[in-house]
């Protein structure tokens, strides 16, 4: 499987969770090579995800939120940074947390959200919930995507600090929320954003 399709998984899994997402974000750093972040986004409270239909008309797309993410509070306005990798390495996974907890690279990446301030962004790479003058509080949240769900079931266990999604979950959580018949490929009450790419983003 092409790691772009997994992307493609990742990405949609997470506009399902309501999160307005830039990919392959671009970290510049002086005298150094540049660096990449596969997934930044942000989820403002209240956000919804409407479809239009052919006579012209609207209807809002209510979809339950993953409890994976802990999206109870829909006052926060909540910061991510993901990563994606299809590698079961050691080796690859620790370099991937890594990433997700350098603060360097975290405070780069969220002060281009333009409501944290640098003293903020610490804060929040530490895990801190914030109150913001702007919104009630700013959440920061941190995912590794992972192949494997056994491997993400594992990690999770011991990096508390951070949430691990397999490709099963993404693809369980697709399918429940798109109502979508794998085997039949049935189409049922499907958003037409994802209507166009099931059977790419269903690929096992």
């Amino acid at each position: 499987m092409s790691v772009n399709i997994f992307e493609d998984q990742a990405h949609e899994y997470l506009r399902l969770n309501g999160f307005f997402l830039v990919r392959n974000f671009v970290i510049h750093f002086e005298n150094a090579q540049a660096q990449e972040i596969d997934l930044l986004g942000i989820r403002l409270p209240g956000s919804v995800e409407q479809t239009m239909y052919s006579d012209g008309k609207f209807a809002t797309l209510v979809f339950q939120d993953d409890e994976r993410l802990e999206l109870r509070d829909n006052s926060e306005v909540i910061l991510l940074i993901g990563e994606v990798t299809e590698s079961t390495s050691n080796t690859e996974i620790q370099k991937r947390i890594s990433h997700l907890r350098n603060h360097m690279r975290i405070k780069y990446a969220l002060q281009r959200f333009g409501i944290v301030e640098m003293r903020d962004a610490e804060k929040l790479a530490l895990g801190e919930i914030i109150e913001h003058p702007s919104c009630t509080r700013l959440r920061l949240l941190r995912i590794l995507f992972l192949i494997n769900d056994e491997t993400a079931i594992n990690y999770q266990k011991q990096n508390s600090d951070l949430t691990f999604i397999s490709q099963k979950h993404i693809l369980d959580f697709i399918d429940k929320r798109a109502k979508i018949n794998i085997k039949e490929r049935a189409r049922t009450h499907l958003p037409r954003w994802l209507h166009n790419s099931v059977d790419r983003l269903l690929q096992r």
